[in-house]
């Protein structure tokens, strides 16, 4: 059990105090037999563990005691605030109200509100000033809840003039040119135009307007589609002159022919066109001299082309059929909402504004702002 400790030295004369514990041989080797060690007696392994365990256990008690104690401690202080709070609460209770009064305040309270509400649907919207002092989506929503449901007056015209030059006021353009191509990509439905649209016609319904950009840098195309439903007459009976002989016979003589008009023919009249952009995010237009007509799938050929496009012309904002040499500025543009500014030699000053295709249910019957 005494730990040995064995000393080595290099070889060579050993230190004076040393000589008469070693003896050195002739092969240079140590020789401890002789050597005198000191005798230590160090504890031993299972008496240091059972120390430690001692030592650990008597942590492991005092910090219980304290845990203990603390516990104790904070019950005995939430029970007296609890009896305090609860004390306190009893005398201070207020008496019940009775359902009368209960009432009478909840109509005082629905009073209010509505006060409130009137005052608010009361504001002078034809006032610019009052428009400025709304936020740019508090513009953005009456905006488009006026639009679908405008009748023509004098009121909604001048409303509808504040709302856009608000906005516009309040639009803060993109920076770089890659958000602002991300931002006017896409399909965009025709909302409204200052432009004159025309006089309905009983033959033809126009059932969507929409816009295609498709931005490449610095150019791109857009490209105008009016979605049309025609109405042209057809024959009745067998299809063939009714069967009327005018020699006056008796064979072939039948009622004398009868039409009628039916919506038969739909289809897509495409306007395309292209752009660049020098300055800003204004799109300078050139013709791309292309008009097209499409037929839907099951429509019947309509048998006066001319007489169609003609309608279609005079039925849609003159600049949706015919931008050609025209600058296009977007004067306000975000996810869903495009508003555009059109300068040249006919559309001066006109304005259109898109939604983005889908992303509005528009209703024109109801409000959404009541």
């Amino acid at each position: 059990p005494n730990c040995v400790h064995i000393l080595t030295y290099r070889s060579g004369p050993l230190p004076p105090a040393e000589h008469h514990h070693l003896q050195e041989s002739k092969n240079t080797n140590i020789n401890i037999h002789n050597m005198k060690l000191p005798q230590q007696r160090l504890p031993s392994i299972n008496q240091r563990r059972i120390t430690l365990v001692c030592l650990s256990l008597a942590v492991m008690i005092k910090m219980t005691e304290a845990f203990v104690t603390t516990t104790n401690h904070h019950r005995c202080r939430s029970a007296f605030f609890q009896s305090c709070a609860s004390s306190s609460l009893l005398r201070s209770a207020p008496p019940q109200e009775s359902s009368k009064s209960k009432s009478s305040r909840m109509a005082d309270d629905s009073t209010t509100n509505t006060d409130d509400s009137s005052s608010s649907s009361s504001m002078d919207e034809t006032n610019y000033e009052v428009v400025m002092k709304l936020s740019a989506l508090d513009i953005k929503a009456r905006l488009l809840d006026l639009v679908p449901r405008m009748m023509g007056t004098a009121d909604e015209i001048m409303k509808v003039q504040n709302y856009i030059n608000a906005i516009e006021e309040k639009y803060v353009a993109p920076l770089t040119l890659d958000w602002f191509n991300m931002a006017t990509a896409g399909d965009w439905q025709l909302l409204f135009s200052t432009s004159s649209m025309g006089r309905p016609l009983a033959d033809l319904r126009l059932t969507e307007m929409y816009q295609h950009v498709d931005p490449h840098a610095l150019e791109g195309n857009i490209t105008n589609t009016i979605q049309w439903n025609y109405a042209q007459e057809e024959d009745g009976g067998n299809g063939d002159d009714g069967g009327y002989d005018a020699m006056g016979s008796d064979e072939g003589f039948g009622p004398p022919k009868v039409t009628s008009k039916a919506f038969v023919c739909q289809g897509t009249f495409q306007v395309k066109s292209n752009y660049k952009i020098e300055q800003g995010s204004r799109m300078e237009l050139d013709a791309e001299d292309d008009y097209a007509m499409e037929l839907s799938k099951g429509s019947q050929v309509p048998k006066d082309v001319p007489r169609l496009v003609s309608m279609v012309e005079s039925s849609v904002p003159t600049e949706f059929f015919n931008p050609y040499n025209h600058t296009m500025d977007t004067t306000y543009s975000d996810l869903d909402l495009r508003i555009v500014r059109f300068t040249g030699p006919q559309h001066e000053g006109t304005r259109n504004i898109f939604i983005r295709r889908g992303s509005f249910q528009i209703n024109p019957t109801t409000s959404s702002m009541e």
